[in-house]
């Protein structure tokens, strides 16, 4: 249903140097199809980068906002290929992704 939405995921990454990656880039998309079906646009909604060498003892890395959708849309969470072996994957909960319709 088109209206306007506040999305949101948050992935765990793993502690340590970040420096074997690259960059760790995280990417809210929105893809957008005509009703032709001939047309397929997709548009980052958000991103977030960190920089080479970074460290920490491990984090929530967040991706939100409110966005305009409309009928047909589809919503992915892209992570980037390099970024994809810093991604804490021992438990399901350490990923999430919501959508909540907050207006017309």
């Amino acid at each position: 249903m088109p209206g306007q939405y506040y999305i949101y995921s948050v992935i765990k990454v793993l502690p340590g140097p970040r420096k074997e990656s690259g960059n760790f880039h995280i990417s809210l998309q929105r893809e957008m199809s005509w009703s032709n079906g001939v047309k397929n646009v997709i548009n980052s909604l958000q991103n977030k980068k960190f920089k080479v060498g970074q460290s920490d003892s491990g984090e929530w890395v967040s991706i939100q906002g409110i966005f305009e959708l409309d009928r047909g849309n589809k919503i992915s969470i892209l992570v980037s290929n390099e970024s994809r072996n810093l991604i804490e994957n021992s438990s399901p909960l350490s990923k999430y992704f919501g959508i909540y319709k907050i207006a017309d």
